[in-house]
């Protein structure tokens, strides 16, 4: 069978709109949006070793006619990803942007050399043999929102694999040379550096790190629990649930601005995408969880430099004099803060304006969150200057990469000392998830971290833990007969039955290895899965109304 060409018209149908905000080939965006669609993107990382996956990937690249070059490769990656996302949800889509405008990332962080031309001739090959359903994709210029091509498997390429080559999830892995220590230009595109002592010491505690938790119980139990959302307007086109794929554990630092002095935070895994309401219902070592986060720790990081213990006040750095003290106007205010200390003046914006625009979009994403009036944001800004004098010429700066490489090297810090004592904790930038049972711990790893990094003994650490409400996950439901114990997890309460089986399957496998292991045979560490891969949660939508807005 001959090689294949690509028409123009074939290619321009694999094309069309593919501009995309949403979704990366080479790398997903440093905080990524709820996963509303039920899509993933394409990894380029996945791999197997396994003869049948390389001759599966020859079989249709033989049968789509092409077979030069490195379409193996490819046609191996795209199967994978196919495949294993089936196993997630028959219903799941990966999302892929081929827009050759996009910078191509160095080696370090595309060790299979997937490449958009390639790829391209890979799926309008699997799209001519009916072995994938595509999804068109959309640009809109007026929002500058869009959403890339999706594609899933049909069943007649799952029979396939499966049936012929016979697929199993065991032969899907990941690439030995995955990075997990990134750096950032300007521009926010990968790019290429050379190894010194500090990138290979970060490079090797994150990868065993993240082996850690893929040998960690980490589970959720999300029965019963619904997002609620306000937006301003409701409409039957809003989606009406979240997905988390749970099996996204393995997390990675990304530094900015070419300095591997900025930035520098953890990124990458599920939790991190999750509401924090709905992070308190993990489940860590069979035990429910805390999540514990510095207080105002960019504010205090602020104070610290000039050699001010902020924390010794013992006042909420967001409060501002002659402004409500509400939930709603501290968040408002705290984001606006935030968003001074990232902001940087340039041609076009102020420091100060490219702040509130920020702050609108926010505003205009999650209304529910702010004030159903804002105040005069220039008016809050001075007042802001004014109530934090010492540090108000940092605001509008681009200090926000320099302090967030700080609690960047704090998280670091707090993960070292808790694996010490093989402690499983789930960073969230500034702030940490881990069993209850070992909350004390964390926090003298917090106090020990802070002040290690910032090099000051403070008299004052201050954080805030955050500990759920009882009646907010209390598996009792009122029974008064019942105890739901608040350090351990009890399944006997659980309404989700697929976990509590899973859990009791669980013990008995530990039961059973604890019999078989006789002798000195080396055990290799197992992974630990969820009861559940993929988890999809309700969206419930409330309407903001905001003033001045009128029924239409």
């Amino acid at each position: 069978m001959g090689v294949t060409t690509v028409t123009d018209i074939e290619y321009q149908l694999l094309q069309e709109a593919l501009e995309d905000f949403d979704w990366s080939l080479f790398a997903e965006f440093d905080d990524p949006e709820p996963d509303y669609s039920n899509s993933g993107a394409l990894d380029i990382h996945l791999y197997s070793a396994n003869a049948s996956v390389k001759k599966a990937a020859e079989y249709i690249c033989t049968e789509i006619g092409y077979t030069v070059g490195r379409a193996v490769t490819h046609m191996k990656v795209v199967l994978l990803n196919l495949y294993w996302t089936h196993h997630l949800c028959p219903d799941r889509w990966i999302g892929v942007s081929l827009r050759h405008d996009r910078n191509v990332s160095p080696p370090r962080y595309n060790p299979q050399r997937i490449e958009i031309y390639p790829l391209s001739k890979v799926l309008i090959g699997l799209i001519r043999n009916r072995y994938i359903v595509r999804q068109k994709g959309f640009y809109n210029r007026a929002l500058k929102a869009g959403k890339c091509t999706r594609f899933r498997a049909t069943g007649k390429l799952i029979d396939f694999v499966v049936g012929r080559f016979g697929f199993t999830v065991d032969m899907v892995g990941r690439h030995t040379d995955e990075e997990t220590i990134c750096l950032k230009d300007e521009d926010k595109n990968l790019i290429a550096y050379g190894d010194n002592r500090k990138t290979t010491d970060m490079r090797k505690f994150l990868n065993e790190y993240n082996r850690f938790l893929q040998q960690t119980y980490i589970d959720i139990d999300y029965m019963g629990y619904v997002h609620s959302k306000k937006v301003r307007y409701v409409s039957s086109g809003l989606p009406k649930e979240l997905n988390f794929n749970l099996a996204k554990r393995r997390m990675r630092r990304v530094f900015n601005k070419g300095s591997f002095l900025r930035g520098g935070r953890f990124y990458g895994a599920f939790w991190m995408e999750m509401p924090s309401k709905l992070r308190l219902r993990l489940i860590l070592d069979k035990q429910k969880v805390i999540e514990a986060d510095y207080s105002g720790i960019h504010i205090h990081l602020l104070y610290n430099k000039i050699r001010v213990d902020y924390g010794a006040k013992k006042e909420d750095p967001y409060a501002i004099p002659g402004y409500p003290t509400t939930k709603k106007y501290r968040n408002l205010f705290k984001k606006l803060l935030l968003a001074a200390v990232n902001a940087e003046g340039d041609n076009k914006h102020t420091g100060e304006t490219k702040a509130i625009m920020a702050l609108q979009e926010g505003i205009n994403y999650n209304p529910g969150d702010y004030p159903e009036t804002i105040p005069d944001l220039v008016e809050v800004i001075a007042a802001f200057r004014k109530h934090h004098k010492p540090i108000a010429k940092y605001l509008f700066t681009g200090k926000g990469l320099w302090l967030m490489y700080q609690d960047s090297q704090i998280a670091e810090f707090v993960l070292r000392e808790m694996y010490k004592h093989r402690i499983p904790v789930l960073p969230v930038h500034d702030s940490f998830i881990c069993p209850k049972q070992y909350s004390g711990l964390l926090q003298a790893a917090m106090t020990r971290a802070y002040r290690k990094v910032t090099g000051n003994k403070l008299t004052e650490t201050p954080y805030t833990v955050n500990i759920k409400d009882p009646d907010e996950w209390d598996m009792t439901c009122g029974n008064p007969e019942l105890t739901d114990e608040d350090y351990y997890f009890d399944i006997t309460l659980s309404k989700d039955q697929d976990l509590v089986n899973h859990m009791i399957q669980m013990e008995g496998d530990a039961l059973y290895d604890d019999e078989e292991d006789t002798d000195d045979t080396i055990i290799e560490p197992k992974t630990v899965a969820p009861h559940k891969l993929l988890i999809s949660v309700p969206v419930e939508y409330i309407r903001q109304q905001v003033i001045g807005d009128t029924e239409s």
